[in-house]
Order: structure tokens, then C-alpha cells, then sequence
């Protein structure tokens, strides 16, 4: 194809070794052409990073999606970015449903401001902060234990906050 005129770029395995490969056709001065050049670059570690990365993706994502624990992911602003099906069921929505709410969208203003209160002490101090409270979800009152930290983007500035739920009204229940 390189002899007919054509440019082409395409992967190419050989061994264990993957390349990214260009050939392009070469013409002399009457445009006539004369030959074919070939450069291959060596992108055997970048896929393996890839590789890496999508399975260290899958894996979170498993988890993320299949703990019993409520988990989510806010913006600095409150906004649900993610949350698994275990914050779902709280909030009896489907996990669609939370993205792009607030706490005082979701909740009644008690529980909202709480929390909400909860996320700003994360944000200012930059700190992962534990939090037990009783608190009302749409599937009932529940006294939760809340680890919540702070996410950062690669520059070190914070993006968000990462939340962990426990429910602990047993516990609560025996203590009393």
C-alpha cells in the first residue's frame, strides 16, 4: 500500500513486543515513486501501562460498585460525581438519580446541613475526618459512622471528597 501511494499507521506485535509502526511512500523529484520509508516506535511498556491502568480501574470499580458500605464522591460544591448502589438504596434513587444533586436536594435540611457542615470542615482542613451521627435517609434513621477525605487532582489541589458509610445502629442499639 506504501508502494501505491498510500501513508498507513498500525500497531504491530512482534514477540513480546508491540510497535507503533508509520510507513510512507518515498517519490524522487518527478514524484515517481522510488522506495517506502518505515519508522517503528517501541510502545511495549505504554501498553503495559494501559493494561495496568484498566485493570486497576475494573478492580476499583468492583469494588466501589459491589461494597455494602455506602460510598460516594462529591465536587467541592456537594455535587454527587459518583455513588455506589449501597448510597443508592439510602436514598431509595437509583445511583443515576444522586448524580449531580446536593445533600439538600436529596435530604430533609437537618440531615443536609450536617452534612454538608461535615464536607466544608474536609475541604478547609484538607484532612480526612471521621464522623459519627445519627442521620435521616430517605430508607430511615440510621446512626452512621463516616469517613470522609478529601480527593486531590495531581497538582495537590483538592477536587472533592471521597465519603465511606457505616451503619452502626446495631452497635448503637447494644451500647444502650
Amino acid at each position: 500500500q506504501a508502494l501505491a501511494g498510500k501513508n498507513l499507521t498500525f500497531e504491530q506485535t512482534v514477540g513480546t513486543f508491540t510497535f507503533n509502526v508509520m510507513l510512507a511512500p518515498v517519490r524522487d523529484g518527478s514524484g515517481k515513486i522510488t522506495g517506502v520509508l518505515g519508522v517503528a516506535f517501541d510502545m511495549t511498556e505504554k501498553k503495559r501501562l494501559e493494561s495496568l491502568v484498566q485493570s486497576n480501574a475494573a478492580t476499583l470499580g468492583l469494588i466501589f460498585d459491589t461494597t455494602s458500605d455506602p460510598m460516594y464522591i462529591k465536587d467541592i460544591n456537594g455535587i454527587y460525581m459518583k455513588a455506589n448502589k449501597a448510597c443508592a438504596d439510602i436514598f431509595h434513587l437509583t445511583q443515576e438519580d444522586i448524580l449531580g444533586k446536593t445533600d439538600a436536594e436529596l435530604l430533609g435540611k437537618n440531615t443536609a446541613e450536617t452534612l454538608m457542615e461535615e464536607d466544608r470542615k474536609v475541604l478547609e482542613t484538607g484532612r480526612t475526618q471521621i464522623f459519627t451521627s445519627e442521620q435521616t435517609y430517605p430508607a430511615g434513621t440510621f446512626y452512621m459512622n463516616v469517613v470522609k477525605t478529601p480527593l486531590r487532582a495531581p497538582d495537590g489541589k483538592i477536587t472533592g471528597t471521597l465519603g465511606v458509610a457505616r451503619d452502626i445502629t446495631a452497635v448503637k442499639k447494644m451500647e444502650t
